[in-house]
């Protein structure tokens, strides 16, 4: 294999293959994942990156496309890119000499480059080997640059490291890497040190305790892999394969080499995974080497295709797509398609008219779940195998609703729910093969979007075909649900003030509710206290208490009910007063009580199972006044009535009493229409955010994407997106989750992020990890006596409860205002 030095401008490197089970979109957890079965899962890795799992999906197109349409200023020259990397949405090719990271959309082949450099980054030649994409950011291996370079995939905004070990990184060389779901381990080339980065806050350590026996030799490895569980460096120089424990840093060699077999220099570039065996890739070798991680067992294989010349320097890199290892080639004369079952080798190549392929063409392949990338290093361009006959989708969207699961091109069975109000939607399937047809409910689809689909009320089929030009067939079927519309048994109704009269009743309406559920009910653009009707056990039958109407001026009242879906229905209800004038009454003074109270934060909270109070909290003084807050100018706090404090499951003796008076006081909490604060449920994501943004303290902080969930007309639209750009919340990849409860590590970091408390002493608790996300927060707030554990514990990822939230708010807002009032 050719050397990478300072006196060669050739590059020798493997891409990482970055591949999402969700386009543009990856498990958290992907550091956790173990080693998967072939066929239905795959670990997406060539030796040089890593990017978690992608369900297996066999090549089996076999045209060559080109593409060469570089972006504007941008000129290509030769030995560009080292290597690339697929993020679930686009391919990123890793600048070697080429002076811009170039991303390239797949469905379209169309490019745009990045060279925003960081301040104090100069980017010279021979610059990057390789990369890996940690689910959120692509991290630039460094070959001869000076600094690892994050690259976050969705803004393009670039962040340098350079805090080596020892201060510097010297003479070392890098050539790809492995991520294990928590770190970026760079592979050495040049050098001794295996760096591994903290991807979170970038601190390196080093590891060099080589097996006993080791003979590194001149450029050691050509990437790694890892397997779930271990991280595997593949052998170019040194004399064999190496394992190290990513938690110790112990290492392990194996060089059972097969009997037929000479390991040699240069030998290997690169390699994959097949949820067993680790396969290295032949560079100068003679055999593709199957190891079984399993027992230690290598086998060769070299039975190579009719008509194949092998050359030196032959591959750089490979993929795999669940059945077959793709090798893709340096100098070999062909695309290598190798069986990983039988080991039977078949070759491709049948190029593109025009394009020649010379010595040094590619470094590099990117698997983008149908087809196989080829990335170029002296070729003038991007070649594509396999897409010919794709009967995919790469995306599909509707004018109304929201697609459950998220749309995934291995996913065909889609659920989404509209508002009555919804009579037609419209479809838009985008075609990962541009030349196949598609059709939606039997019409082709020629424009992109389909024709109006009318929608009948419940649940309405919509069914998409596509067929590609060598007759691949395949169906995506969506159910689209139009909610029934709420209705209620009668719109007006007169109500008399006089206390004789037969019209001095309660008025009791019934609600056809079709599945949904009364969320409130509002009168003259004002939320109706809780105290002011009853709701029977079916909730479909609303009491307007005759007590309270006989309070409203004479003249028309108009009451809105609003529901969890579906449209809102009115209830006209005119006052009238017949009390004779010798018959009036002039009432002794009260104090004047307003019709209307704050919304209930908690009034959509479905019914959840109780969770045990987990946290040992003393008795809590009444707080010190509190200075009214501002409030967000949509939604004004209305005076809360006292008596509403008199929640019927909350007694004057209960541990967290003290702190929900006080919120209910303040009109940052309230309860439920049948008056209980239901203590032990579980509280939602977006309720909390309901709490916090009444207080008056979320300001603008930075201008950030919108959750994908959270549409425009979502009903606590305003206080999630508020919340967003003050960075209290941040979601999981663009999704928030409003109604998913909250744990108490999360709950911590808000409170934490909302009054901006600083550590103030060295507490904590047994079961929160100084590594772990949470630490800072859950310290933060034991050393200002806010949350005081149960017996040393603190149970982070417990979800916590409406009780015990309100007494962590309760208790920062008793400090936030004595720091402030100091």
């Amino acid at each position: 294999m050719m050397k990478i030095t300072k006196r060669i401008s050739v590059i020798v490197m493997i891409i990482l293959i970055t591949v999402a089970s969700i386009p543009g979109k990856f498990d958290t957890n992907i550091g956790g994942i173990l080693p998967v079965t072939a066929a239905a899962n795959i670990l997406s890795q060539d030796g040089i990156g890593y990017s978690g799992s992608i369900a297996g999906n066999e090549v089996v197109g076999t045209a060559f496309s080109g593409y060469q349409d570089w972006p504007s200023g941008f000129s290509k020259g030769v030995s560009a890119f080292a290597g690339g990397i697929f993020d679930g949405t686009s391919i990123w090719m890793i600048p070697y000499n080429a002076d811009q990271l170039i991303k390239i959309n797949p469905a379209t082949g169309e490019m745009t480059g990045f060279s925003d450099w960081p301040v104090g980054f100069t980017k010279g030649s021979n610059a990057f080997a390789g990369g890996v994409y940690d689910g959120t950011n692509i991290w630039l291996i460094p070959y001869s640059a000076n600094q690892i370079i994050k690259v976050n995939a969705t803004t393009g905004v670039m962040t340098g490291f350079s805090d080596w070990p020892g201060g510097t990184k010297g003479s070392d060389q890098f050539i790809g890497g492995a991520f294990d779901g928590t770190n970026i381990w760079l592979t050495p080339y040049s050098g001794s040190r295996l760096i591994k980065i903290d991807s979170v806050t970038g601190a390196m350590t080093s590891y060099n305790s080589w097996p006993s026996g080791t003979i590194l030799g001149s450029y050691p490895f050509y990437g790694s892999i890892f397997d779930g569980s271990s991280i595997w460096l593949i052998p170019n120089g040194t004399d064999r394969l190496i394992k190290v424990n990513p938690d110790t840093g112990d290492m392990i060699g194996f060089n059972n080499w097969p009997s037929e077999f000479t390991k040699s220099a240069n030998a290997f570039f690169g390699g994959v995974f097949d949820g067993t065996n680790i396969w290295l890739i032949p560079n100068n070798a003679t055999h593709v080497i199957k190891f079984d991680t399993t027992t230690g067992d290598m086998t060769g294989y070299n039975g190579w295709p009719s008509g194949f010349t092998m050359g030196s320097q032959s591959f750089a890199g490979g993929v795999y797509d669940g059945t077959n290892i793709w090798l893709v080639p340096s100098s070999a004369s062909m695309l290598i398609k190798l069986n990983a079952t039988t080991g039977e080798m078949t070759g491709f190549n049948n190029w593109p008219n025009g394009f020649t392929k010379g010595n040094s063409a590619f470094f590099g392949g990117v698997y983008d779940g149908e087809n196989v990338w080829m990335i170029p290093f002296s070729a003038d361009r991007v070649i594509k195998f396999g897409d010919s006959s794709s009967s995919d989708l790469s995306g599909l969207t509707l004018s109304s609703g929201t697609l459950s699961p998220a749309f995934n091109t291995t996913i065909t069975s889609y659920t989404v729910s509209v508002d009555n109000e919804v009579a037609n939607i419209d479809i838009t399937p985008t075609l990962r093969d541009a030349q196949a047809t598609v059709t939606v409910n039997g019409v082709v689809v020629t424009g992109g979007q389909s024709q109006a689909i009318p929608l009948n009320i419940g649940d309405n089929t919509v069914t998409i075909g596509i067929t590609t030009n060598n007759s691949n067939t395949k169906t995506y079927t969506i159910t689209v649900t139009r909610v029934a519309a709420n209705t209620i048994t009668t719109n007006t109704v007169n109500f008399d003030k006089y206390s004789s009269a037969t019209g001095y009743q309660d008025i009791a309406v019934q609600l056809n509710l079709f599945g949904n559920t009364l969320q409130q009910i509002e009168i003259n653009g004002n939320m109706l206290a809780a105290n002011k009707y009853q709701i029977n056990g079916l909730g479909d039958i609303v009491t307007l208490k005759k007590e309270y109407l006989e309070t409203l001026n004479p003249g028309t009242h108009s009451f809105v009910f609003k529901f969890s879906a579906g449209n809102d229905v009115a209830l006209t209800i005119t006052v009238n007063d017949s009390t004779p004038p010798n018959n009036a009454i002039t009432p002794n003074p009260t104090p004047s009580i307003p019709d209307v109270i704050l919304p209930p934060t908690f009034d959509e909270v479905p019914a959840s199972p109780s969770v045990p109070n987990t946290e040992t909290i003393p008795e809590v003084a009444s707080p010190p006044p509190i200075k009214e807050a501002p409030v967000i100018p949509t939604e004004p706090i209305a005076e809360i009535v006292e008596e509403l404090i008199n929640l019927s499951d909350i007694k004057t003796d209960y541990w967290a009493y003290e702190a929900i008076k006080s919120l209910i006081s303040k009109g940052i909490i309230l309860g439920y229409p049948n008056n209980e604060f239901r203590p032990n449920e579980l509280i939602s994501r977006e309720h909390i955010i309901l709490m916090i943004s009444r207080l008056g303290l979320l300001t603008i902080k930075r201008d950030v994407s919108e959750f994908t969930d959270i549409p425009s007309d979502y009903l606590y639209y305003d206080e999630i997106r508020l919340a967003q750009l003050a960075g209290i919340i941040d979601g999981n990849d663009g999704i928030f989750n409003p109604k998913s409860p909250l744990t108490r590590a999360q709950a911590a970091k808000i409170i934490v992020l909302l009054f901006d408390f600083k550590i103030k002493g060295l507490e904590s608790f047994d079961d929160v990890s100084k590594n772990a996300w949470y630490f800072p927060y859950v310290r933060t707030l034991a050393t200002n006596n806010i949350v005081l554990g149960d017996n040393g514990h603190f149970y982070p990822n417990q979800p916590i409860t409406r009780a015990q939230f309100a007494t962590m708010l309760y208790r920062a807002l008793q400090l936030f205002e004595k720091e402030n009032n100091n």
